[in-house]
């Protein structure tokens, strides 16, 4: 089990799949697997790449993490899924107090013995996230993310893939 602030984290198995999901006292808010599919949808669909894909589905924001091969998915067959450090990474953030998307679920799903995909469940934040690769670069933008960024490092936080992206 997992406690991010007032929230817990309880053990998610379903065949083929584990990680953490949310869960409101006894009652799961959703049913994860049902969710993973990304829709192929250019106007939901936030990033497309070979390595990670997110989008929206409904009123949740679904990222994947694929393994590529077999050599790739048996180095991260060890090691701590990257959605369950953006749980933690959540965690820090919120006792930083910089503003972070509720995690919902971190999965990862196996084919086999290995892992295939890793994925993010947050709740959509409806258009209220703005990514400043979008926005015209100026000093007061530049301004904001460094101070972002110190807030961060002060708190012990390295973002580890700083890009206007990101």
């Amino acid at each position: 089990m997992i406690k991010r602030m007032d929230q817990v984290f309880t053990s998610f198995k379903a065949p083929g799949f584990d990680g953490v999901i949310l869960r409101t006292g006894s009652d799961c808010l959703f049913d994860p697997v049902s969710l993973l599919d990304i829709p192929d949808d250019p106007a939901l669909c936030c990033k497309k790449g070979v390595t990670v894909q997110a989008g929206k589905n409904g009123k949740w924001f679904v990222k994947r993490f694929c393994h590529r091969t077999p050599l790739k998915a048996a180095a991260h067959l060890f090691k701590i899924s990257r959605p369950l450090n953006c749980l933690r990474a959540a965690e820090w953030l919120d006792k930083a107090g910089i503003d972070t998307p509720q995690v919902a679920a971190a999965l990862r799903k196996y084919r086999g013995l290995l892992p295939e995909f890793d994925y993010l469940i947050t709740v959509d934040i409806n258009g209220k996230a703005v990514f400043a690769d979008k926005m015209p670069l100026t000093v007061e933008l530049a301004d904001d993310l460094t101070a972002l960024l110190v807030k961060m490092h002060n708190a012990g936080i390295e973002h580890g893939d700083v890009n206007l992206r990101n």
